[in-house]
């Protein structure tokens, strides 16, 4: 391994071991985690009190019970969340630098970033926009990627599958993350028509990967949004909830008039 190769690994564990500490130690002083009353609601889901609904997002509340299976305890989803959120913004740190952010910028931007309560405090909750705003960030690395490696990106295949994994984490843990799925997959069109007009590239593996991608994304959206429900048996929102599960309850208010401003 050449020396640069093994600065960046050494830079990537001390960022990601910035990332864990503080995380741990919050989770520590609140164990099992922050939760709120949608959090007891999806927990009772989770562990089978109650039948499982799409009011929150079943697929957050599927990941709830699979960690469940492994320690029936609400703190598998922060942990595995402080985890994720080290890891994300370890990867980022490694890449400001390789492309040429100082070093001593960024470790202390990560660690303000780690020790800052509200980060910390969110890190720790059992709410679905924590993962969403981790995915979210971890494919806005991908596409930070594309453009800083001028479309080689995609000739490897680990990197076309994070940005697959990204896009569907973040279109089913939240009702509107469909848009960022619906995007992730135009711009994945878009990108996979422009390089099959490049002949430079061509030959590379480029474009059977990007295929590959957009499938894998259209196939999973696919079974999340029609198959899976049926098969778990997952409770549809009431007809006319669409627009509350989409916006905020507020709008629902205001489209059923609750809210009358004389």
């Amino acid at each position: 391994i050449c020396r640069k190769t093994r600065s960046r690994r050494l830079d990537f564990a001390g960022l990601l071991f910035m990332g864990l500490l503080p995380g741990l130690a919050y989770l520590w002083l609140f164990s099992p985690g922050i939760m709120s009353e949608d959090s007891f609601v999806q927990w009772d889901q989770a562990i089978g009190r109650t039948p499982l609904s799409d009011w929150h997002p079943y697929m957050h509340t599927l990941l709830i019970r699979a960690l469940a299976n492994i320690h029936a305890s609400p703190i598998m989803l922060p942990l595995l969340q402080i985890a994720l959120s080290a890891f994300i913004y370890a990867s980022w740190g490694a890449f400001l630098m390789a492309r040429g952010a100082r070093r001593g910028y960024i470790y202390v931007l990560l660690l303000l970033f780690s020790i800052v309560p509200i980060h910390a405090m969110l890190n720790i909750s059992l709410w679905k926009d924590v993962l969403y705003t981790l995915a979210l960030a971890h494919l806005t690395l991908q596409y930070a990627k594309i453009i800083a490696y001028r479309g080689v990106y995609f000739a490897r295949v680990h990197n076309i599958a994070s940005f697959v994994i990204s896009t569907i984490v973040v279109s089913s843990v939240r009702h509107n993350g469909f848009i960022v799925g619906i995007s992730s997959v135009i711009s994945l069109a878009v990108y996979t028509i422009a390089w099959a007009r490049s002949r430079h590239y061509r030959g590379k593996g480029i474009i059977p990967n990007l295929c590959k991608g957009m499938l894998a994304l259209l196939l999973s959206e696919a079974v999340i949004t029609w198959v899976m429900p049926g098969v778990m048996n997952v409770a549809p929102n009431a007809r006319g909830t669409a627009y509350p599960t989409f916006l905020s309850p507020l709008g629902s208010l205001a489209k059923d008039k609750a809210i009358i401003d004389p």
